[in-house]
């Protein structure tokens, strides 16, 4: 099975500093179909503008990875975590029992970046950080596993890799394991999933069949795989 949530579908909000996208309900972006998927609750698609960025804000009882597409993003928290996270870096912030933390762009040039949030399996766990580089982040035609298992560790059944592709170049994947989905994410340029053409910011969303990507033109993608 595999379902289509087509890039221009997806919620969206224009702060001026901020220009992002929804892929599920966020903010005033409001679709009872579009609440998540498994224990997958956020995938905003944030572009924010130099020198702009989120200030203090609290968190809880939220795994939150975020992925720099370009750019750099400035991070401090009330743990005492400091740090500026560049394409090919990954940050993990547990929320846990409650974290206050801001983000803003480093640079003079536009940031792009992913912040994808997660339920964690247990409520209440203490913060924590960590901030990773992955030297395979540029490597193309393989799955680089950014969470889970070869990757960063969180609280939940939850994997997600990177796929940098080619023109031509295909990866074959095998069909999620029993009672686990996998999304694919289409971050830039143009895919054949199967039969299907998907382009910069659309989605599928699969179970029970396995899958074929092939690049219709150089692209990037991302993909989840999660316990439902």
């Amino acid at each position: 099975m595999i379902r289509i949530h087509p890039s221009h579908a997806r919620g969206s909000a224009d702060h001026g500093w901020l220009q992002t996208r929804f892929s599920f309900s966020f903010d005033t972006y409001v679709d009872r179909e579009r609440m998540g998927y498994g224990p997958l609750r956020v995938i905003n698609d944030d572009i924010i503008a130099p020198y702009g960025g989120f200030g203090m804000h609290p968190h809880r009882d939220m795994e939150i990875i975020t992925v720099v597409i370009d750019g750099a993003l400035e991070h401090a928290d009330d743990q005492g975590h400091r740090g500026v996270i560049g394409r090919g870096e990954v940050q993990f912030m547990r929320a846990g029992s409650g974290i206050v933390h801001s983000e803003r762009n480093a640079l003079t040039t536009p940031l792009h970046l992913f912040q994808i949030w997660i339920y964690p399996k247990t409520k209440g766990l203490a913060p924590a950080y960590e901030q990773r580089r992955f030297d395979a982040f540029e490597q193309r035609g393989t799955c680089v596993r950014l969470v889970g298992e070869g990757g960063i560790s969180i609280d939940q059944d939850a994997t997600i890799d990177s796929l940098l592709l080619d023109a031509t170049q295909r990866v074959v994947l095998e069909a999620p394991a029993k009672l686990w989905g996998r999304l694919v994410l289409v971050v830039k340029g143009e895919v054949r999933l199967n039969e299907i053409t998907l382009r910069s910011g659309d989605e599928a969303q699969i179970e029970d069949e396995a899958s074929t990507l092939e690049a219709l033109q150089e692209a990037h993608v991302l993909i989840f795989e999660l316990r439902l």
